[in-house]
């Protein structure tokens, strides 16, 4: 074989081997370049798919941050604290103590509790942005790890506030990532040491305890500002998980966690050596202090429960007075107390704070004035509270509201009459539901003579009798109210109807009346199935000063809720019940009860100020009431046993007169003297030996209302015109 041969037999494996190395990278290449294109095909589709799922969600949690964001203010970050009342001088006369909260600024909370937070939650708090990126690193291996399950927080102390005010305490993306934007925003808004004090002023350490201050007043009777380093180490461990770490309940698991802090504070260098191992050697020792609820007075127990009423208005709540039938009214009922307890709950949950007509000076005056004149009574029941009792109202006839309230003997009674308790209020309704409605008509007027006889009812029984029992024969209405003859009050609510009376009550807001009471004729002397509230009492007869406009004020100007502001800003709405000249005329029929030998109220004048008042007292001698007022205040008074008996000597000119005359007198201490307003359209006139006006001067005059006389005969020529039809 030729040189050249033997050459080309060697080249043959060199090029195949060559050609099939040549043909492997190309393969080679040709995967790899495949696999990238899927790579980057499966890439784009994982992309695109995430973003799909993922960016919406991302955009949604930016919007929400926003709008939570909006929202902050320093009080978002502090616990509802108690309910708390102020009389009209703003002066705090009444708490609910609910969760005896309080915030403490940075500076009164131990450095201890904020360098043991630090070490344990948040090493890097002082330096990060409110986001530990390393931190979220990890949680999402985690995430990984779980298939898609949230196991890791990752959270900072500025996200824990976050979350712990603003958010649920659900795992979830969506709630994370609001977390993350929102912690970005606070850290640009607030300083480092607010968002601690924020974080520490809303921890949970158990038995109702919110925040660092209560926690420390309540198991160490001490101050947050004075706490050691084992106690600090001691609260620090807690916050993580309240109810396991409850040094009442698992001291050993507690002195476990106090260690572990305290560890973890010396590895971060926040203490010495020998602090730590001061720390560690010291007892935990509690000190448990329990708030004690103080009873709620008179003038707190009524706030309370107009603040209630206000916020069941305001939530839309339709109040009711009278009532078809016993569905009807049991209807109500169940819907009214379902209402007023929840409405109730939320005041007494805290936070509220509520601003009150209440004056306390004058408060003392009604207290005084009841104590001093049922004195003589010190009969007291098994649970020491008096037997024979009283209960006062005053109401400002300028504003309407409830400047004053007493609901009983002493200041330790919390049960208040003077809003709790129906009583039966005798013959003090008579003006309210008889007379001033009669005046409506026109048909009737102060001199206008009407028969005092016996009344017999349609069954054939007698009708009322006159306290004596005897009968005038004509007596002018003026003189039927001041002697208070019952005989001529049921004929005017016979004439007007029972019903037409109960919607004058209704339109003042009287709270006791019920479906039985519909067509009740003996409610002109002060008959009703329950009775009427003292307050109810002195509302209506501020109404009759007020030119018979009801004012719906209570004793709240005010009332605002943490973190929302005002709730409600004094708003007031007026409702016309009487016809102003008919009110006025009730006035000054008033007055002359008073003024006039044969008024039941003639010996309870107040020097220096001109007063109307009625008297009312049960048949039985169960109940006593005076009602009255001058142009500056109207009070209502009401004395008796709580389970009604017997009093002898209990009249409306006794023990209610008396006190109401006290009361009178103090109220108007250095005021001017001032009568009462008159409307234009009443005029003085002459009138005859019948009562009736005259054009001559007849020696005697009184007063009527044009309006009203005018009104009355075109009902009269209406009645006749459709008489001539028919």
């Amino acid at each position: 074989m030729k040189n050249k041969d033997v050459k080309k037999e060697i080249k043959k494996p060199k090029n195949k081997i060559l050609s099939f190395i040549g043909k492997f990278f190309k393969i080679t290449f040709k995967i790899i370049k495949f696999s990238i294109i899927f790579i980057i095909i499966i890439g784009i589709g994982s992309g695109a798919y995430v973003g799909y799922k993922i960016y919406p969600m991302v955009m949604e949690a930016k919007a929400k941050s926003y709008d939570k964001f909006a929202s902050i203010s320093d009080n978002t970050f502090s616990r509802y604290g108690d309910t708390v009342i102020y009389d009209s001088k703003q002066v705090k006369i009444g708490e609910i103590n609910t969760t005896n909260y309080k915030y403490a600024t940075i500076e009164n909370i131990s450095q201890y509790v904020q360098d043991g937070y630090i070490a344990v939650e948040d090493k890097n708090f002082k330096t990060q942005n409110g986001v530990d990126y390393t931190a979220l690193l990890r949680a999402g291996i985690e995430v990984v790890k779980h298939k898609g399950k949230i196991t890791q927080g990752g959270s900072t102390i500025t996200e824990q506030v976050i979350k712990n005010n603003l958010l649920t305490q659900e795992k979830t993306y969506k709630r994370k990532l609001v977390e993350f934007f929102l912690a970005q925003e606070l850290e640009k808004e607030y300083s480092k040491r607010k968002i601690m004090e924020f974080y520490v002023d809303t921890n949970f350490y158990g038995n109702n305890c919110y925040g660092i201050e209560t926690a420390s007043k309540y198991y160490l009777s001490k101050s947050a500002k004075d706490l050691t380093l084992s106690e600090s180490a001691m609260f620090v461990g807690m916050s993580n998980n309240a109810n396991m770490y409850n040094p009442i309940n698992n001291p050993k698991l507690v002195k476990e966690k106090r260690d572990f802090v305290l560890k973890r504070m010396l590895e971060e260098v926040k203490i010495t050596q020998t602090q730590y191992d001061k720390a560690i050697k010291e007892e935990l020792k509690l000190k448990i202090t329990k708030e004690v609820n103080k009873p709620e007075s008179y003038q707190v127990s009524y706030a309370l429960d107009s603040a209630i009423a206000k916020l069941m208005e305001i939530d839309g709540f339709k109040f009711q007075y009278t009532f078809k039938d016993v569905d009807d009214y049991n209807n109500y009922r169940t819907l009214y107390k379902d209402q007023y307890s929840k409405e109730s709950s939320k005041i007494r949950s805290g936070g509220y704070t509520i601003y009150t007509s209440l004056e306390s000076g004058k408060q003392a005056i009604l207290q005084k004035a009841v104590d001093k004149n049922l004195e003589n009574f010190t009969k007291k029941e098994k649970d020491g509270r008096y037997e024979m009792q009283g209960a006062a109202v005053a109401v400002d006839n300028k504003t309407g509201y409830v400047v004053a309230i007493v609901g009983g003997r002493g200041t330790s009674d919390q049960y208040n009459r003077g809003f709790l308790s129906a009583r039966q209020p005798g013959s003090s309704i008579k003006p309210l539901i008889a007379y001033t409605p009669a005046f409506d008509t026109g048909k009737y007027y102060p001199s206008l003579k009407v028969i005092d006889e016996k009344v017999t009812l349609p069954n054939g029984k007698d009708g009322p009798k006159n306290f004596g029992k005897g009968y005038r024969g004509d007596i002018s209405i003026r003189e039927a109210l001041g002697r208070s003859v019952n005989t001529v009050a049921f004929k005017l609510l016979e004439d007007i109807t029972p019903n037409k009376g109960l919607e004058y009550l209704a339109k003042m807001k009287f709270a006791s009346l019920t479906y039985q009471d519909n067509d009740n004729l003996a409610m002109a002397l002060g008959g009703f199935t329950y009775g009427a509230r003292v307050t109810d009492m002195a509302k209506a007869y501020s109404t009759l000063v007020n030119h018979g406009e009801y004012s719906d004020n209570t004793c709240i100007t005010k009332i605002e809720l943490q973190n929302q502001g005002i709730v409600y800003n004094g708003e007031v709405k007026k409702t016309p019940v009487y016809d102003t000249d008919s009110a006025y005329m009730m006035v000054d029929m008033l007055k002359t009860a008073m003024t006039e030998d044969y008024g039941t109220s003639h010996d309870l004048q107040v020097d220096g100020v001109i007063t109307g008042a009625k008297t009312g007292t049960t048949s039985d001698q169960k109940d006593g009431w005076m009602c009255g007022m001058s142009a500056y205040y109207s009070v209502s008074v009401w004395t008796g046993y709580d389970m009604p008996r017997q009093v002898d000597d209990l009249y409306g000119s006794t023990y209610p007169g008396l006190i109401w005359q006290q009361i009178m007198t103090g109220l108007h201490a250095g005021l001017p003297e001032q009568d009462f307003e008159k409307p234009e359209g009443i005029k003085k006139v002459s009138i005859n030996w019948k009562g009736e006006p005259v054009d001559y001067n007849s020696g005697t005059e009184d007063l009527i209302s044009q309006k009203l006389m005018q009104k009355a005969s075109r009902e009269v020529q209406k009645t006749a015109d459709d008489n001539t039809q028919n």
